[in-house]
């Protein structure tokens, strides 16, 4: 009987021990869209023997890493988020791209908030993915998270983990209790653009933009040359297709030449949502980057490129191009730029969850359309009502009526 391959699911755990696999059960599961990925990445090492025949004498297979990639629609949970009991399925992913998820609040104003971490301390997965009868497993594992907002559907995050090759088996899949929730559209938001209220857009994404690399360990015990993969960085960035105006409406390539840095606010959606699965996404301190058109569907578009110093995901606009930040074997193969800014990821509370990315770039779409490309700073939100100080970053915390905000002190770096 041949193996189908969309009889599959996910499992992942925090790892009590920085590199040491956990075992994974049934309550591990997250639910995932579409297919999972699993990739072998092992070192190849020719041999290059001198001899007088002039035929290859094989490699040597030496250190050994893989990739796991899955997505999933972000929901809320059902009833009042606690911490393990009910979490939403993306805070532990979250958790293993570098992010720090907290629940606080009393009935009915609970909030789940997540905030990307300063990385001074490492925290590692195990993460596997069931197929059909068959465990694809990696260890001692690290992430990277993309969200994409398409206008009418729901939001979807991609995440994709790096981590030590665990040689596959014959495991049966789990037998999960899946979350009952229904992950709400993109639709019936307040999205703001650098103070722009009206903007008409399709898709806008953020990429967290994590630079990953491989911790070299000879005494490892399994084989694979290394102890975990860790977060050497940050380098947020995203993408975003803006229906044009005329420049007495909103004028973009002002705001470019300007330097004008602003917010980008999904505000909460949908607006006549259920308690405890509405988001609210900010990504405050945007800059311009780049202005450019588009088109989609025969109307005019501008495409909005937004960042925090130079992007992990570089989108041409015209092209449509992605150039992801490389995953090194070691810290010193790391590609990218060192700097990065600080950023604050996703809050959700009764009514919504936040998301503060520090940068992102455009890409292309169909009208005509303006490419904006922005600079993400300083994560700053401000809020109404009772302000209490919170973290040593000189953060404060602002509540009212159950919606927490956050605001950041300027720090060196990034958010998703």
């Amino acid at each position: 009987m041949p193996m189908l391959a969309d009889r599959c699911q996910v499992a992942i755990k925090i790892e009590s021990v920085v590199g040491t696999a956990e075992a994974l059960a049934a309550a591990n599961v997250v639910m995932t869209t579409e297919r999972p990925t699993w990739e072998a990445d092992p070192q190849v090492v020719e041999r290059n023997i001198m001899s007088a025949s002039p035929s290859r004498r094989g490699h040597v297979i030496g250190n050994r890493l893989a990739k796991l990639s899955f997505k999933m629609f972000q929901r809320g949970t059902t009833g009042a988020p606690a911490d393990p009991a009910n979490l939403p399925g993306w805070v532990v992913p979250l958790r293993a791209c570098g992010v720090t998820c907290t629940v606080s609040g009393t009935t009915p104003n609970e909030v789940t908030t997540c905030t990307p971490s300063s990385l001074a301390t490492l925290v590692t997965a195990t993460v596997a993915v069931y197929r059909d009868g068959k465990q694809y497993k990696i260890h001692g594992a690290v992430g990277n998270i993309k969200k994409t907002y398409t206008v009418g559907s729901p939001v979807l995050m991609e995440f994709e983990f790096t981590g030590i090759y665990n040689t596959p088996t014959d495991v049966a899949l789990l037998s999960p209790t899946y979350p009952t929730v229904v992950e709400p559209p993109f639709v019936q938001a307040a999205l703001t653009v650098l103070g722009y209220a009206s903007p008409k857009i399709n898709v806008l994404s953020f990429d967290l933009g994590n630079k990953i690399a491989m911790r070299p360990y000879p005494n490892d015990s399994v084989g694979s040359g290394f102890i975990s993969a860790f977060i050497s960085g940050r380098d947020p960035s995203g993408s975003m297709d803006v229906e044009e105006e005329l420049a007495a409406t909103k004028d973009w390539y002002a705001a470019l030449v300007a330097g004008t840095s602003g917010s980008i606010a999904t505000g909460t959606f949908p607006s006549g949502g259920t308690n405890y699965n509405q988001i609210s996404d900010t990504y405050p301190n945007c800059q311009l980057r780049k202005v450019g058109h588009a088109d989609r569907e025969d109307w005019l578009l501008v495409l909005d490129d937004r960042d925090a110093g130079d992007a992990a995901l570089e989108v041409e606009a015209d092209q449509r191009v992605d150039r992801l930040a490389g995953v090194g074997r070691d810290a010193h193969q790391v590609r990218g730029e060192e700097q990065v800014a600080d950023e604050r990821i996703v809050a959700v509370h009764r009514r919504r969850a936040r998301l503060a990315f520090e940068r992102a770039e455009a890409g292309r779409l169909g009208k005509e359309a303006l490419r904006l490309r922005v600079a993400l700073g300083n994560p700053l939100r401000r809020g109404r009502g009772g302000e209490r100080q919170c973290g040593a970053q000189g953060g404060r915390e602002s509540q009212d009526d159950g919606r927490t905000t956050h605001a950041g002190a300027p720090r060196n770096d990034p958010a998703i």
